[in-house]
């Protein structure tokens, strides 16, 4: 797995490079620069008004991501190697996650039916639980890497304009606003984070009352004669299999609609470069196929 990660990050990386270089035009790699300079000339490299809104509008549609030239690097690194880790690592979990829940519910029924009732009680609970706390991380994913990506691009603009900046007295200003920008990022990070844990202990708390009720049956169950006390346990065995393996599919949920968003916005960039190429050649045409006698000097 790990090799086909590392196979799979290189010709992603490869193809990104090369799209970069041959489909780009040059307009595009220029634009970031304009940008960064009509914003300096106008607000002394300061964030003005439109920045904001901009910013505003990202964090309102977090399915909207913005790439410039700066944050190549963020996307060849970060986002390459979450789209390989997940078509590798992350679904090879998922297969083995739900592997053990079929294995598990299997042969709970084989030992005991009634039982098996009683233990997927909590899994409508369980599966409501699970569907509102990814959507709500897949929102608070996608924030966090358009952060990760304004960070790196804020970085690189500064020191490419590090003259403008000394120029203007600007050092401090521009350190306190990248230290907002972390600031944000790790408020992120911490709302990401609990949201997650909350997630799993609640699951895990649900799992193990379960497991608890289940346990208290099967006493009553041997007490009847219905089922022996190896069968109890084996039954206990299976249940926490069963139990692992739910937690396993949602961590695996998790990591894959992350990964999703990264390969949204990785794709994105190499198919918009295809398409812009591709664009400006069909503009081109009309120009190239003019009469001499009709273009303008």
């Amino acid at each position: 797995m790990n090799r086909a990660q590392d196979s799979i990050a290189a010709r992603l990386r490869k193809e990104v490079f090369e799209v970069l270089l041959t489909k780009r035009e040059l307009e595009w790699f220029q634009h970031g620069e304009d940008v960064t300079d009509t914003e300096q000339g106008e607000s002394g490299i300061g964030g003005d008004a439109k920045e904001k809104q901009e910013k505003q509008k990202q964090m309102s549609n977090p399915s909207v991501t913005s790439i410039n030239p700066a944050a190549i690097g963020v996307v060849l690194k970060d986002d390459v190697d979450a789209v390989s880790n997940t078509v590798t690592n992350t679904l090879a979990n998922l297969l083995r996650s739900s592997s053990s829940c079929i294995f598990g519910t299997y042969n709970m029924l084989c030992i005991n039916p009634q039982l098996v009732g009683l233990s997927l009680a909590v899994a409508p609970l369980v599966g409501t639980l699970a569907w509102v706390s990814r959507k709500y991380l897949k929102k608070i994913v996608a924030i966090q890497q358009q952060a990760a990506i304004d960070s790196a691009s804020f970085v690189e603009e500064r020191l490419n304009h590090i003259a403008m900046v000394k120029t203007y007295n600007r050092e401090d200003d521009e350190v306190e606003s990248y230290n907002r920008i972390q600031d944000e990022c790790v408020v992120l990070g911490g709302k990401a984070a609990f949201a997650s844990g909350l997630s799993m202990g609640i699951m895990f708390g649900l799992s193990s009352t379960a497991f608890c009720g289940i346990l208290l049956a099967g006493r009553r169950a041997v007490k009847a004669g219905k089922m022996s006390s190896g069968q109890l346990t084996s039954f206990g065995t299976y249940s926490f299999m069963l139990a692992l393996g739910s937690a396993g599919v949602v961590r695996a949920m998790g990591e894959y609609s992350k990964g999703m968003q990264c390969a949204a916005r990785l794709y994105g960039l190499i198919y918009d470069a295809k398409g812009e190429s591709q664009q400006s050649k069909d503009v081109s045409l009309p120009i190239i196929t003019a009469p001499v006698d009709k273009l303008s000097i």
